[in-house]
């Protein structure tokens, strides 16, 4: 039984997978299993995955028809047999040193999730830290939820970054067939988490892709940003009501993010989530106004919205936040 199970979802990703599987085959850890999950591929990834489990021994391939990543993720971790999972996208790489520090951090303190911290790497060979602080600490999950809200860097949202206790990923499945997965995720499995432990070092390569759904514009599936904090304020107050000015600047700051993408598109503010979005800010405003986590310019743009959504798009265009 590997210590450790690595689950990649690999779906026309043949410019990227081997950076990635590579990533994972010179790991300064040996204890582990790599599962690549072909989530009915149509590029040439279900071949080269094949290769990489031919010439070696602890990787894995699972072939599936395309179910998208949720339902592969899912698929990868019924199959592992590790006492500890790790999710990494097919088109991220990661550090020799992460899985070996993860393992570190999970088993020394005990555990239920281990974070580090990310690179964002751009096509032109750029890399930037998510946070330029350098710190390693545990903390009870309401503080590692409340980090994630907070978006400061020092411990993500994504579910890439981390390394978790396999009963757990195996009481909170992905929700199949959303966007924005890793909220609804973390969302599920914050309540389970009693202790994390962090390192804020810079160990996942995320590839900050134009074709990303965070580079991309405004799609109707995107409004699934908006359910999954909507879901997370509903937890919050269940499990952590002292979080709420986090939550809800975090699920209002969901709300801006899709209203700039809208503003984007020629007819944008033609459809119908537009109005639906403005709707919400408007009548909220008080409440983002008094919220201590957003930027005073953020705040200024809300209060321009109040005002008049023409005032806002011409905020948003000229300063961005």
């Amino acid at each position: 039984m590997p210590k450790i199970s690595v689950i990649v979802p690999v779906y026309n990703v043949e410019k990227y997978i081997r950076k990635c599987v590579d990533s994972l085959l010179a790991q300064h850890f040996d204890d582990l299993e790599i599962i690549l999950v072909d989530d009915g591929s149509p590029d040439r990834c279900p071949e080269i995955c094949d290769g990489y489990a031919r010439d070696h021994a602890h990787v894995k391939v699972v072939h599936k028809p395309n179910g998208g990543l949720s339902d592969a993720r899912n698929r990868g971790a019924l199959e592992a047999s590790g006492e500890y999972l790790a999710f990494i996208d097919s088109d991220d790489s990661i550090h020799p040193d992460m899985l070996a520090t993860l393992y570190r951090l999970i088993t020394e303190n005990d555990a239920d999730m281990a974070a580090c911290g990310v690179y964002n790497c751009y096509d032109d060979g750029r890399m930037r830290p998510q946070t330029d602080k350098r710190l390693e600490f545990c903390c009870s999950g309401q503080d590692a939820l409340k980090h994630m809200l907070e978006g400061k860097g020092l411990v993500n949202v994504w579910v890439s970054c981390k390394l978790y206790k396999r009963e757990l990923c195996l009481q909170t499945p992905f929700r199949k067939g959303r966007l924005y997965e890793d909220v609804f995720f973390m969302t599920d499995m914050a309540p389970l988490i009693q202790k994390a432990a962090v390192t804020t070092e810079p160990l996942y390569y995320y590839l900050q892709r134009s074709d990303s759904i965070t580079g991309r514009p405004f799609r109707p599936g995107d409004m699934d940003i908006i359910e999954a904090y909507r879901r997370c304020v509903h937890m919050v107050r269940k499990h952590y009501p002292q979080l709420k000015p986090q939550v809800l600047f975090r699920y209002y700051w969901a709300h801006f993010y899709l209203l700039d993408k809208l503003l984007l598109l020629p007819d944008g503010k033609e459809r119908e989530e537009y109005a639906r979005i403005v709707k919400i800010l408007k009548k909220h405003t008080g409440q983002i106004l008094a919220n201590p986590y957003f930027t005073r310019a953020r705040k200024l743009s809300a209060a321009c919205l109040f005002l008049n959504a023409g005032l806002y798009q011409f905020i948003s265009v000229h300063f961005h936040h």
